[in-house]
């Protein structure tokens, strides 16, 4: 079998050596509990700073990896992790340790047991777009592997922590059914979650608005739209962006868009933090943007004008938006539709690939509380979107 070698950098100063890190083709990037992502060209590239804290561990992986630091502990970070896919810009953040193994490259995790506990929160997803395992070290995912082998485009399609009604059939989906936000059901036989989460969650739902309902309607993908062919043109894409602290309030679907203050909430922290993260094609999309969070659905099309009039926010890079839920405060629910306008830097459009992406990303301590851990069923924590409005992953399609 033939090899692969990724050449990793040290660059210490003005100075810089550079010596090459021979794996075998099977090279695979692990960060914390998550599933291995295979390493591609350019491979790694670490870069060791003075001062120390500003080296940087880069790798190019198939799949995708979304980061952010989570929490108010302490870090202890003195390296920034800088995932990447190819053609794609993805969020960096800072890690703990890092260490070649074989042919992985292990961030915060050790060859065998439990992640070390670190803010480090990462979703990571293959370059189909599907979790590699059903469960996480600390939580189930969507399922897949030899569980339910045989359905798996039942379950690849929903991307949705619910249990279906009598005669749902996720091959002809009917979206209006399926509930709107991922972290608030009313807990009727005909609404209740696959995953039952009990003091944290966070949820990335895809959305289109189907002219009946104020909440829009659920999707596999984004809502996204772009306003010609010619580069420079408008592109905008929306999330739905569900979050929850504490148990399920009963007040059913919808509720977190308004303020809530549960009677109880016991055994969860006071207080959490979640991250809100984008990804996109940089081949495709513009590094500058613009994004909002509404309460209620913009009218269609999606374009730039979906956040005028909204507190809006521009930059370079990813989007990066922190939400912190309080029982002091009394907010424990939130539900936003995240609007991130970019606009095109080419004509050619990727086929059935997708060209953003948002993810949500909860506190890590919270998850891996013994007790009551939180944000349990993760596989509905990150959104694709495509350059076609009908845009999917090919096993998407029945």
């Amino acid at each position: 079998m033939s090899s692969k070698k990724l050449v990793v950098r040290l660059c210490i100063g003005a100075c810089a050596t550079a010596f090459v890190f021979p794996v075998a083709r099977a090279a695979e990037f692990l960060v914390n509990d998550e599933a291995p992502l295979n390493i591609v060209v350019p491979g790694v590239n670490y870069v060791a700073g003075i001062p120390a804290d500003t080296s940087t561990l880069g790798v190019t992986t198939d799949g995708f990896a979304f980061c952010a630091n989570v929490g108010s502990q302490t870090s202890g970070a003195i390296i920034t992790l800088a995932p990447s896919h190819p053609r794609w810009t993805l969020p960096d953040a800072y890690l703990k340790k890092f260490n070649f193994t074989g042919a992985k490259l292990l961030v915060n995790r050790p060859a065998s047991g439990p992640s070390i506990e670190h803010t480090l929160s990462c979703q990571v997803r293959l370059a189909d777009g599907l979790i590699a395992s059903p469960f996480s070290r600390w939580a189930p995912y969507i399922f897949v592997d030899g569980f339910d082998r045989g359905i798996e485009a039942t379950q690849y399609a929903s991307m949705v922590n619910w249990q279906p009604v009598a005669g749902f059939d996720w091959a002809s989906p009917d979206w209006s059914e399926v509930p709107v936000d991922s972290c608030s059901f009313t807990m009727a036989p005909d609404d209740l979650p696959a995953v039952e989460e009990l003091s944290l969650c966070a949820a990335a739902a895809g959305i289109v608005p189907n002219g009946t309902d104020s909440f829009g309607q659920r999707s596999r993908t984004m809502w996204t739209h772009r306003s010609g062919s010619s580069v420079g043109s408008t592109y905008a894409y929306l999330a739905r962006i569900d979050l929850r602290l504490g148990q399920q309030s009963g007040l059913g679907p919808n509720s977190g868009f308004d303020v809530l203050t549960p009677d109880s909430v016991q055994q969860v922290p006071e207080s959490v933090d979640f991250e809100i993260r984008d990804g996109y094609d940089s081949d495709y999309l513009s590094d500058s943007y613009t994004y909002c969070f509404r309460t209620s659905l913009p009218a269609a099309p999606l374009n730039a004008s979906a956040c005028s009039g909204q507190p809006s926010w521009s930059g370079t890079g990813v989007v990066e938006a922190r939400v912190p839920l309080s029982i002091v405060t009394g907010t424990t629910e939130w539900s936003r539709y995240l609007v991130v306008v970019r606009t095109t830097e080419s004509t050619l459009i990727p086929g059935a690939t997708p060209v953003a992406a948002v993810a949500v990303l909860s506190d890590p301590m919270v998850i891996r509380d013994d007790v009551t851990p939180g944000d349990m069923f993760s596989g509905d924590n990150v959104i694709f979107g495509f350059a076609f409005e009908d845009g999917v992953f090919p096993w998407m399609t029945p």
